[in-house]
């Protein structure tokens, strides 16, 4: 009787201990994990608000500071942001949030052909005469 109740609880000991082992491998094949994929691309973001080469180092700078942003080169006289991030650590949206807490606003986003990027760097005659630096977000108020 007792070499039956010794078998059985060996038994019982060696059925718990393979549910165990199999339960944990079949939970290891339904995990899937998910790995994004690494891509960098380009966005031009359109904005609103910047005057002089102060307020695109200040743009410049908040957005590199985004995990995942490789690359930032904006221009106030074109009003736009040139982003280049990678899709894995970051997202458009995220990018224009930070912008958009440093008081500039950001009217939305577009897909960039890199190869014809143009950045203006230029002002417009009429821009010199209505305003001046810091007239934007970055400091004084417009020349009268």
């Amino acid at each position: 009787m007792a070499r039956n109740n010794f078998i059985i609880a060996t038994v019982t000991i060696i059925m718990i201990f393979s549910a165990l082992v199999v339960s944990s491998l079949y939970m290891g094949e339904n995990v899937v994990e998910e790995k994004k994929v690494s891509k960098i691309i380009t966005k031009r973001i359109n904005m609103q608000g910047m005057t002089c080469e102060s307020c695109e180092e200040l743009i410049n700078s908040t957005a590199s500071k985004v995990n995942g942003v490789v690359s930032v080169s904006s221009s106030s006289p074109a009003q736009v942001a040139i982003v280049e991030y990678d899709t894995a650590k970051t997202d458009i949206e995220s990018i224009m949030q930070a912008i958009a807490k440093t008081g500039y606003k950001t009217l939305g986003f577009e897909d960039v052909n890199t190869t014809s990027v143009q950045m203006k760097k230029e002002v417009p005659a009429k821009a010199i005469s209505t305003m001046k630096c810091g007239a934007g977000k970055c400091g004084s108020s417009m020349a009268e």
